[in-house]
């Protein structure tokens, strides 16, 4: 008799702390941030000092694009040129540089990929990630 009525307490225990701890409703869809538009240039696409060039344009606040993946080669010298409907700070994570970027005027940064790996590009204020540099080894 005592099991039993072990038994039946857990049960009852058991489903009340099920309903007291179940999960809410399904949670609404996240909101995802706006990305970059990203040309990505053709391994021909060089500069005149002979870096390749990279441009992204940052979208219109409320319109978005899919953050891409941009590819170098370690020992490459590359220009990013970013332009933004605002002012913000570029930041490229791995290499701790960053560029101050005022509104709709192109900002170039210029750097030697030295480093081999996969790095964000952000906006910094605005936390918003704008694509990846993959720098593959030589």
């Amino acid at each position: 008799m005592r099991l039993t009525l072990f038994v039946a307490l857990a049960a009852v225990l058991l489903g009340g702390l099920w309903w007291w701890l179940r999960p809410a409703a399904e949670p609404a869809a996240a909101i995802v941030p706006p990305a970059a538009v990203i040309e990505a240039p053709t391994a021909a696409t060089v500069t005149p000092s002979g870096a390749r060039r990279f441009v992204l344009e940052v979208p219109a606040p409320g319109h978005h694009a899919a953050a891409q993946t941009l590819q170098a080669t370690q020992g490459d010298r590359i220009e990013l040129t970013v332009t933004s409907p605002h002012d913000d700070e570029l930041h490229l994570h791995g290499y701790d540089l960053s560029l101050a970027l005022r509104a709709n005027t192109p900002g170039s940064l210029l750097f030697e990929a030295d480093h081999a790996g996969r790095f964000e590009i952000e906006l910094h204020h605005s936390h918003v990630e704008l694509g990846a540099f993959e720098i593959l080894p030589r």
